[in-house]
């Protein structure tokens, strides 16, 4: 670093001598990936600008920012590691803000001659759906600056009630005579407070299909905790559950822990979008076929057979990322 005395001035490049550029491949590469580069609107997170990044940057530059230690074990684990820790949610209740609203809608429900009312508790404010956000239109100019989130769950985003809680499960009991379900439950703890109000007849364990909150638990392990750390729960309420149940099989393990029914969300919603009714009554032939084989497999002859003793938990882990998943190429 120079000394203060040897600063002779500011340099006036116009007394610098011209020179002219090689342009390698790599220069040419960049600068046409920075006029490719899209509106910084577009960016939904930060995984979105790295990846503009690694394009816009020289070689020489990206591998600087992007260089390791060695095989890179210590990188990837610093990323993996944080993927063996998960939330443990508590509940947070919604209703339409307007309740004469809610309180219509209950009256409306008990007229039609349903038999319970279900209370979602795991989506008070909406979740970041990247994949839904990205189906926002972004202008070319668009610098990034606007706070709106774009897709398709927005349009309901500020309609429910943010701010309430379980006394709010007190005002559902006075103002309706139907069973309670509540669903959305993540934690165990959740699940004990709801079998204290009398009106509550079954909880359905569930984080939104995934949808919410990331590192939410699994509904399959909130079950399965709340098997062994309290089984007298499922003498008093009924328990269902949902989330990531695509096969036969998964439905038997969750029967086999307790649960009296398991919901099936996004596997109907695709066979409608793709046969219409066909692929629906196709999707319950194939579930029913394998619910079946899965009961004959283990020596299951009726479903009120099923029990925890047919259920071994094996300890699982998240694998590391391979060194491709992060590619300093």
């Amino acid at each position: 670093m120079l000394r203060p005395e040897q600063h002779l001035g500011a340099v006036d490049p116009a007394t610098m001598p011209e020179v002219d550029p090689e342009w390698t491949d790599d220069d040419i590469r960049v600068i046409i990936a920075k006029k490719n580069r899209p509106p910084l609107g577009a960016m939904i997170t930060l995984a979105d600008i790295e990846d503009v990044a690694r394009n816009v940057m020289t070689k020489q530059a990206w591998h600087y920012y992007r260089s390791d230690a060695e095989d890179g074990y210590s990188y990837r684990n610093n990323i993996a590691a944080l993927r063996h820790y998960f939330f443990r949610p508590r509940v947070s209740l919604y209703l339409a803000k307007d309740r004469n609203n809610s309180k219509a809608v209950l009256k409306k429900v008990e007229r039609l001659g349903y038999n319970a009312v279900m209370f979602t508790v795991d989506a008070p404010i909406l979740g970041r759906r990247d994949f839904d956000m990205r189906m926002r239109e972004v202008s070319a100019d668009d610098e990034g600056n606007s706070e709106k989130r774009g897709g398709v769950a927005t349009t309901i985003d500020g309609y429910f009630e943010a701010n309430i809680g379980w006394k709010d499960v007190e005002w559902l009991q006075r103002n309706t005579k139907l069973p309670i379900i509540i669903k959305g439950i993540q934690s165990v703890e959740d699940c004990l407070l709801a079998v204290k109000y009398p009106g509550v007849k079954g909880i359905l364990l569930s984080n939104h299909g995934g949808r919410q909150s990331d590192y939410a638990p699994a509904s399959i392990d909130v079950l399965y905790e709340l098997r062994t750390k309290h089984p007298d729960v499922f003498n008093k309420v009924e328990v269902y559950v949902d989330g990531g149940f695509r096969r036969g099989t998964d439905v038997v393990k969750a029967l086999c822990l307790g649960a009296k029914a398991c919901g099936f969300g996004r596997s109907f919603l695709y066979a409608n979008a793709a046969y219409g009714e066909a692929g629906v009554t196709k999707t319950i032939r194939i579930l029913r076929d394998e619910i079946v084989n899965a009961m004959q497999q283990i020596g299951l002859k009726n479903i009120s057979e099923a029990r925890p003793e047919m259920i071994k938990y094996m300890d699982r882990a998240i694998d590391s990322p391979k060194p491709s998943d992060y590619s300093q190429e």
